[in-house]
C-alpha cells in the first residue's frame, strides 16, 4: 500500500547502485527450491535460486574502489549525467549472509531486518531467478494458485515481510536498454505501483537528475524519475496484521515516469494505484482472526493460499476474483467475513468486493480509475516476477497496515483501525535497535492449478489427508482438503405408504426457529464398503427405473417400477427427529425422491406418539419394498425448527441398510401419483416455505469427498431457504428447469459436454438431470461411445467401469460442461474413481478407473445425462423451486486431487 522502495536502506558507507558489473565480489545465487503443481500430475520440484535487489548492492568505479554513491548522495564527478554514470559506474556482487543477513536452506528463505558486520544493513529485497539462474521466473497467475509457508513470529509491529508480484522484464531491462550490462542476474529492473523514485537507475541510466537526499534516512533519496508497474501484494504482513491488495496501473509494463505521473504533486495523479484495494481482516471488521494466539495464530508458522479466478475457470478468462486461505496445525482455514456496515459480507477481493469497500470507507476509487480487474488481469496473464522483502516505513511507520491510520481519523470510522499496534509504534530509528534480531521465514513455494498446492499436515505420500479440521470463523467448520472420497447412496428405489399428518387434525406445533431465516443442518457420510459390487449397474437400473416412473406418472399408481437398493454403498444422511416426544431417524438425502419416509430398520421401526394420525391412504413410491402405512406426525430438524409433515412410515422394508429412511428433496411433482385420494403431497421444503420457517423455496446441497465407517459429522450440509456463500467460491450459476419430459419431472437442465478442445464435442446441448442418488455420471450411449474413443478407456467387466492406463490418464483432458453462461469442469482427478476404493468395487488397486457410465439409451431420449454424486462432490447444487431452476457452483474441492495416486 506503501513506498516498498524508499524503505530500504543499507548504512554501508560504500552502498550504491549501477548497471555495469563489477568484480570485486563474485555473484554468487542463494539456491532456493519451489514446486510446480498440477491437478493430474501433482507437484514437482523446481530448483531455483534468488537474487539482490540492485538498490542494496555496493556502486563504484568500474576502474577501482570509488563509490559513485555514498551515505545519500552521487559522486557528481562520476555521475554528472545518468548515461555517464551508468558507463562509469559498476555493480556488484553480494555477501548475501554476511552482509545482508538473508540465508536459504532447501526451500526456505529467511530474511534477518539488521545484519551488523563491518557495516549495517537494514532489510533487503530479493527476487526469485528460474532455474537458469540468470532470468527472473515469471508466474502467469490467471486460474492458478500460489501457496506459500510463513512465520512472522519475529515480525513485531512497524516491520513488514512482504510477499508480491511485479510486472517487472524478465530480465531486468537487459535486453531493451543497451547501458544496462548487470541485468536481472543483479537484481535490476525493479518497478512497482508506487511509481519509486527512489530506485538508483531505471532504464539503464542513473537517476541522477534532480537527486535530493531524504531528511529521515541517511542512505536513500529520489530523483526526478519513477519506476511504475502493476503490483500484486500477495502478502504484506507482521505477527498483528495482515493485508493482500492488488495495484494495478493504466500502463502494462515497466515503464519510466516523470513529474505528475510519479505521483509527485498529486497522490492520486500517477500511472499506478498507490492505495490499492486491500483486505486486511481487521480492517474490514474481524479482529479476532489473525494475530498471536488468534485463529490464524501467528506464534506458529502457517500456509498462505491465493487463488486467482477467472471468468471462465481458465487461464484466458478475466481475472474476476482473489481468493485467501489458510493451513495451519492440519486445519484449513477460511478467510475472515467483511463485518463493515453497509457492506456484504464478503471474504475475497473482487471487482463488487472494491467498490463497496471504497464506498463504505469514502476513499479515492483510484484502484477503479486506472482499470481495476482488468488492467490487473492483463499483467497477469503476461507474467510477473516474485519479490520477498523484510522493510521498516520511513513514511508512516507501517501504521497503515497494523494501527490506526490516518492518525488524524477516529478510530473508531470505518477503514482506519488495521491492527492492534499503538500509532506511536514502528519508528525506524527506535525498531531498528530494539528490533533489530527481527526476521521473517518464508518456505515451501508452490504454484500450479486450483486445489494443487496445498494440503493438510498429516498428508500421505501422493494425496490429501484424512485428517485435519478446518476452521472457519464465520460460520460452521468446513473441510477443503480430504484424501478420502466418498460416494452418495446409489441407485434406491422403494414402495410404501405415506403417514398424512394433517393440519387439521392437529395444530401447527409453534416454532422457536425465527422465521424467514435459512436453516443449515449437517450431513453425515455413512459407507459400507461391502455394497459396492457394481455401482455402474446399480445406477443403471435406478436411472431405468426413474425414467419409467416419470412416465407412469399421478394416474398409474399401481405401476411404478421399484429399484433394489442393495449397493448403497455411501450415503449423506441427516439427523430428523419423528414424533413428540421425538425418536431420531437417520434419512438419506435425494433429490430423486420428494417423499419423505421412516422406518428402514426393522431394528429402529417408527414409533408411533400421540401426534401420530394414521391417514388410512396407502402410498406407493418407488425405494425398494416393503409394507407401509400411513401418518402424519410432528418432525424436529433442528432443537429450534418443529413442525407437522406428511410422512411414510415403513412396517417392514428391505435393501436400505445403511441408514432409516429417505428424505427427499425432489419436486412436488414427483409425489404425484404416489399417495391414493392425493394429487400430490408437500415436501419438507414446501412445508417450511408455507408457513414462514424459510424465506426462499429452495434447498441446496453440498458435499464434501470423505471416506470411512467413522466418519465426523460436518460431511456436508443441507441448506433450506437459501445458499450458503461459504461453501462456494464464485457465484452460482442457475438454469432453468427443462421443458423436455421426463428430465422436466425430475431436477432437469439443458447443457451440453465437451472436452477441452473446440472439436472435441462429447455430448451435444440435450436434457438431463442433477441427481444426488446417483452416484457416477452417466451419459447416454453414443455421447459414452465419443467418451470411451477419446480416453482409449476399456470397459472392465470386474467394476463396469471404463479403465485407463496410467499414460492415457495423464493425458486425460477435463470435461467441460457448458451450463448457461459458466464452464464447469471435471478434471482428470475428478473422472476418475478414487483408488482407495478400488478393490471394493472389484478392481485393482493401483487401476484407474472412469466415473463416466453409459445410460444405454441413445441421446434424444429425453434424459440424456445423469450428473451425480461424484460430480456434486465437486460442485455446491441448488435446487429452486419458486424460479423453476437449478443452481451450480464451484467449491473448494472442485480441483481437490484426491483420487488418483501417480507416485
Amino acid at each position: 500500500m506503501f513506498n516498498k522502495a524508499t524503505l530500504f536502506f543499507f548504512s554501508l558507507l560504500s552502498v550504491s547502485y549501477a548497471q555495469q558489473v563489477g568484480t570485486q565480489t563474485a555473484e554468487v545465487h542463494p539456491k532456493l527450491s519451489w514446486e510446480k503443481c498440477t491437478a493430474s500430475g501433482g507437484c514437482t520440484t523446481q530448483q531455483g535460486s534468488i537474487v539482490l535487489d540492485a538498490n542494496w548492492r555496493w556502486l563504484h568505479t568500474t576502474t577501482g574502489y570509488t563509490n559513485c554513491y555514498t551515505g545519500n548522495a552521487w559522486n557528481t564527478t562520476l555521475c554528472p549525467d545518468g548515461k555517464t554514470c551508468a558507463a562509469n559506474c559498476a555493480l556488484d556482487g553480494a555477501d548475501y549472509q554476511g552482509t545482508y543477513g538473508i540465508t536459504t536452506s532447501g526451500n526456505a528463505l529467511t530474511l534477518d531486518f539488521v545484519t551488523t558486520s563491518s557495516q549495517k544493513n537494514i532489510g533487503s529485497r530479493v527476487y526469485l531467478l528460474s532455474p537458469d539462474d540468470t532470468n527472473y521466473e515469471e508466474f502467469k497467475v490467471l486460474n492458478q494458485e500460489f501457496t506459500f509457508d510463513v512465520d512472522v513470529s519475529n515480525l513485531p509491529c512497524g516491520l513488514n515481510g512482504a510477499l508480491y508480484f511485479s510486472q517487472m522484464d524478465a530480465d531486468g531491462g537487459l535486453s531493451k536498454y543497451p547501458t544496462n550490462k548487470a541485468g536481472s542476474k543483479y537484481g535490476t529492473g525493479y518497478c512497482d505501483s508506487q511509481c519509486p523514485r527512489d530506485i538508483k537507475f531505471i532504464n539503464g541510466q542513473a537517476n541522477v537528475a534532480g537527486w535530493s537526499g531524504s531528511a529521515s534516512d541517511p542512505n536513500a533519496g529520489t530523483g526526478n524519475a519513477g519506476s511504475c508497474c502493476n503490483e500484486m501484494d500477495v502478502w504484506e504482513a507482521n505477527s498483528i496484521s495482515a493485508a493482500y491488495t492488488p495495484h494495478p496501473c493504466s500502463v502494462q509494463g515497466q515503464t519510466m515516469c516523470t513529474g505528475t505521473q510519479c505521483g509527485t504533486t498529486n497522490r492520486y495523479g500517477s500511472l499506478c494505484d498507490p492505495d490499492g484495494c486491500d483486505f486486511n481482516s481487521f480492517r474490514m471488521g474481524n479482529q479476532s482472526f489473525y494475530g498471536p494466539d488468534l485463529i490464524v495464530d501467528t506464534t506458529k508458522k502457517f500456509t498462505v493460499v491465493t487463488q486467482f479466478l477467472t471468468s471462465t475457470n481458465s487461464s484466458s478468462g478475466t481475472l474476476n476474483e482473489i481468493r485467501r486461505l489458510y493451513v495451519q496445525n492440519g486445519n484449513v482455514i477460511q478467510n475472515s467475513k467483511v463485518n463493515i456496515p453497509g457492506m456484504t459480507a464478503y471474504d475475497s477481493v473482487s471487482p463488487a468486493y472494491c467498490d463497496a469497500q471504497k464506498t463504505a470507507f469514502n476513499d479515492t476509487t483510484s484502484f477503479q480509475n486506472n482499470g481495476g480487474f482488468t488492467n490487473m488481469g492483463e499483467a497477469m496473464s503476461t507474467g510477473m516476477v516474485l519479490v520477498l522483502s523484510v522493510w521498516d516505513d520511513h513514511a508512516v511507520n507501517m501504521l497503515w497496515l497494523d494501527s490506526d491510520y490516518p492518525t488524524t481519523d477516529p478510530a473508531t470510522q470505518p477503514g482506519v483501525a488495521r491492527g492492534t499496534c499503538a500509532t506511536t509504534s514502528g519508528v525506524p530509528s527506535v525498531i531498528e535497535v530494539s528490533n533489530a534480531s527481527a526476521s521473517v521465514t518464508y518456505s515451501n513455494i508452490r504454484f500450479g492449478d486450483i486445489g494443487s498446492t496445498y494440503s493438510t499436515t498429516n498428508s500421505p505420500s501422493g494425496g490429501n489427508p484424512p485428517g485435519g479440521t478446518p476452521t472457519n470463523p464465520s460460520g460452521p467448520t468446513q473441510t477443503q482438503w480430504g484424501q478420502w472420497y466418498s460416494l452418495h447412496h446409489p441407485p434406491a428405489m422403494r414402495a410404501f405408504s405415506i403417514a398424512l399428518l394433517l393440519p387439521s387434525v392437529l395444530g401447527l406445533v409453534a416454532p422457536i426457529h425465527k422465521r424467514g431465516t435459512p436453516v443449515s443442518i449437517p450431513l453425515t457420510a455413512r459407507y459400507d464398503a461391502s455394497k459396492l459390487s457394481n455401482i455402474a449397474q446399480a445406477d443403471l437400473a435406478r436411472a431405468g427405473s426413474m425414467i419409467e416412473n416419470a412416465k407412469a406418472g399421478a394416474s398409474k399408481l399401481n405401476s411404478r417400477t421399484p429399484v433394489p437398493l442393495t449397493n448403497a454403498a455411501v450415503s449423506y444422511t441427516i439427523s430428523v427427529g419423528v414424533g413428540s416426544p421425538s425418536t431420531d431417524y437417520d434419512l438419506v438425502v435425494d433429490t430423486g425422491s420428494s417423499n419423505t419416509w421412516v422406518g428402514a430398520d426393522p431394528n429402529k421401526p417408527y414409533v408411533q406418539t400421540s401426534t401420530s394420525v394414521d391417514t388410512g391412504n396407502s402410498v406407493q413410491v418407488s425405494y425398494g419394498s416393503g409394507s407401509f402405512t400411513s401418518d402424519f406426525d410432528i418432525l424436529t430438524l433442528t432443537p429450534d425448527l418443529v413442525f407437522n409433515q406428511s410422512i411414510g412410515t415403513a412396517e417392514s422394508s428391505e435393501g436400505l441398510d445403511n441408514s432409516d429412511g429417505i428424505l427427499g428433496i425432489g419436486p412436488t411433482g414427483l409425489t404425484a401419483g404416489t399417495v391414493s385420494n392425493t394429487d400430490t403431497i408437500p415436501t419438507i421444503v414446501d412445508t417450511l416455505f408455507s408457513k414462514g420457517f424459510i424465506s426462499k423455496h429452495l434447498v441446496s446441497v453440498y458435499f464434501k469427498p470423505v471416506i470411512g465407517n467413522n466418519v465426523p459429522a460436518g460431511d456436508g450440509q443441507l441448506d433450506l431457504g437459501d445458499i450458503d456463500d461459504d461453501k462456494t467460491n464464485v457465484p452460482v450459476t442457475y438454469m432453468p428447469i427443462t421443458s423436455t419430459s421426463p428430465s422436466n419431472t425430475f431436477w432437469g437442465v439443458d447443457l451440453s459436454i465437451r472436452q477441452d478442445s473446440d472439436d472435441s464435442e462429447i455430448l451435444p446441448y440435450t436434457a438431463g438431470i442433477v441427481d444426488t442418488g446417483t452416484t457416477l455420471v452417466l451419459l447416454a450411449s453414443d455421447a459414452f461411445q465419443r467418451y470411451q474413443d477419446a480416453t482409449g478407456g476399456v470397459l472392465d467387466s470386474s467394476t463396469g467401469l471404463l479403465k485407463v492406463t496410467r499414460d492415457q490418464f495423464l493425458e486425460l483432458p477435463p470435461l467441460l460442461i457448458n451450463f448457461g453462461d459458466t464452464i464447469l469442469q471435471l478434471t482428470a482427478d475428478a473422472q476418475a474413481w478414487p483408488q482407495q476404493l478400488n478393490t471394493a468395487i472389484g478392481g485393482t488397486s493401483d487401476g484407474i478407473y472412469l466415473i463416466v457410465s453409459n445410460l444405454k439409451t441413445p441421446s434424444g431420449s429425453g434424459l440424456d445425462f445423469i450428473l451425480g454424486q461424484t460430480f456434486l462432490q465437486r460442485y455446491y447444487s441448488v435446487y429452486d423451486t419458486a424460479n423453476d431452476r437449478v443452481g451450480l457452483a464451484s467449491t473448494y474441492h472442485t480441483f481437490d486431487i484426491t483420487n488418483v495416486n501417480l507416485s
